[in-house]
């Protein structure tokens, strides 16, 4: 009896010290390992799934083959979308296609010839099939892209707007004749070079054709990034209005955030209600977030994104015609100091600093140096808030 006692005394011991050097080896861990968790917080169409795409490839393992192949059915995907834009603008404009379009019968025929694909591919549930034009998954969107381009002799294809080219987007129009989005992308020019330049059988996508690519948002996602001796968790979240009830449970604890605002964006709407600008839309979210008692102690640094449109558009656009309150000429410095001026004005917090960047998201040069600088910016406000 006393045996088992001293064997048992004995065995509590040995796990009691293996539990000892447990908890130090993550105390140790935790030591030269910080952990922030940060936010990309904004709304729809601003940037943010470009720059935690940034991350990865800066700070991360990059993209493996697998990765970027599963890239590629959303990349063919935004080619069609933006050869419906193009084609609507040209419609629009009155701007001659350079070739005989073709008649209703050809297309009926073209959407006749397709049939089988869309009896195969979209059954619904009572075993009937969907009208052609009721297509909307993005793989028969790729499928019918990459068709519509080899059928015009893609194979020989050469950068600029040829007849052939003009072709391939007329062919995805008669492919996809529902309804079209009125605003023409602003990198339609980019998406389209990619049936004639990057489009073959063994295409794989480059880090520019990723970071370019648009998928819209609609789930929760965390990306772990370690950058020196921190641990990044990186949330990303949907922007549009109807995704951000979503961002309330994530709201716990956030050590920083990083806010976007598409400052090209000045003279658009939103897509949701196709009335209220997106700039007004950013600064209204923004002060909801800025002044939110949850986040007092959290860093908070504004991308000011799409710095690169911002410089082309105010050409043409002035920023006066949509905020009364801009005085300055219609420059790229009196245009991105008189908005930075607006967001900063939010802040109710006088004791809070808000960092401000001019991005161009697609640009990983750029972008290296100001998350480096985003870096300093989070760790030197984490040691401040530790007291250390």
């Amino acid at each position: 009896m006393g045996n088992c006692t001293s064997l048992e005394s004995a065995t509590a011991a040995a796990e009691s010290k293996k539990i000892e050097r447990i908890i130090k080896a993550e105390q140790r861990a935790t030591k030269f390992q910080q952990t922030v968790k940060m936010l990309l917080l904004g709304a729809g169409e601003t940037g943010k799934s470009t720059i935690l795409k940034q991350f990865k490839l800066i700070y991360g393992t990059g993209y493996s083959t697998e990765e970027r192949m599963g890239y590629k059915t959303a990349i063919l995907a935004n080619v069609v979308t933006c050869a419906k834009a193009l084609v609507y603008a040209m419609d629009s404009l009155k701007i001659p296609y350079g070739f005989e379009v073709p008649q209703i019968k050809e297309i009926a025929a073209y959407n006749k010839s397709h049939a089988s694909l869309n009896q195969q591919e979209n059954p619904d549930e009572t075993g009937s099939t969907k009208s052609f034009t009721e297509i909307k998954d993005a793989a028969r969107f790729a499928k019918i892209a990459e068709e519509a381009y080899f059928n015009v002799g893609g194979e020989n294809r050469q950068v600029g707007m040829s007849p052939r080219a003009a072709q391939v987007v007329r062919n995805c129009e008669m492919s996809f004749c529902f309804g079209i989005d009125e605003s023409v992308p602003e990198e339609v020019i980019d998406a389209i070079k990619i049936i004639w330049k990057d489009s073959e059988p063994n295409y794989i996508p480059t880090d520019s054709d990723i970071l370019n690519s648009r998928v819209m948002t609609t789930t929760i996602t965390e990306t772990k990034i370690k950058i020196q001796h921190v641990l990044f968790r990186i949330f990303d979240v949907g922007g549009q209005r109807t995704e951000r009830k979503k961002w309330i449970p994530y709201f716990d604890d956030v050590d920083a955030i990083i806010y976007m605002v598409a400052i090209s964006s000045y003279d658009q709407l939103l897509v949701e209600d196709n009335s209220t600008n997106r700039l007004e839309e950013a600064m209204t979210l923004f002060s909801t977030i800025c002044n939110n008692s949850m986040f007092a102690a959290t860093a908070i640094i504004i991308f000011m994104n799409k710095i690169d449109i911002f410089k082309n558009k105010l050409k043409t656009v002035p920023i006066a015609k949509y905020f009364s309150k801009f005085k300055g000429p219609n420059n790229v410095d009196k245009g991105s100091a008189f908005f930075a001026a607006q967001f900063l004005a939010l802040n109710q917090n006088p004791k809070r600093k808000i960092y401000i960047h001019f991005t161009w998201a697609t640009d990983t040069k750029q972008i290296k140096k100001v998350l480096a600088t985003v870096y300093q910016i989070i760790t030197s406000s984490n040691l401040k808030g530790a007291g250390m």
